[in-house]
């Protein structure tokens, strides 16, 4: 809702660029810096569906420990990974 507004007040202003799809060009450029953090992602989060899946066939315990640790591990990735991609930028 409120982001409806925003672009309201945007387009009053004429502050509003005007919206395309990107140019092939524009893609792969785009593709070239997003694709191996995509395969990262897809990799990290096949990975923990597996986990989930093997700690189910342990019984509810050993699912409530793999989801206590899976929270711990997806809090500090939200914070970590960010940290280590800004230290990593020239």
């Amino acid at each position: 809702l409120s982001c409806g507004f925003m672009l309201k007040a945007l387009k009053k202003k004429k502050l509003l660029p005007p919206i395309r799809l990107p140019t092939r060009k524009e893609m792969f450029s785009l593709l070239e810096f997003t694709g191996p953090l995509m395969a990262i992602t897809l990799t990290r989060l096949g990975g923990f569906i597996c986990m989930q899946r093997a700690a189910m066939n342990l019984g509810v315990q050993p699912l409530a420990a793999y989801q206590l640790c899976i929270n711990l591990v997806i809090f500090f990735l939200l914070f970590g990974e960010p940290l280590s991609q800004l230290s990593q930028t020239k």
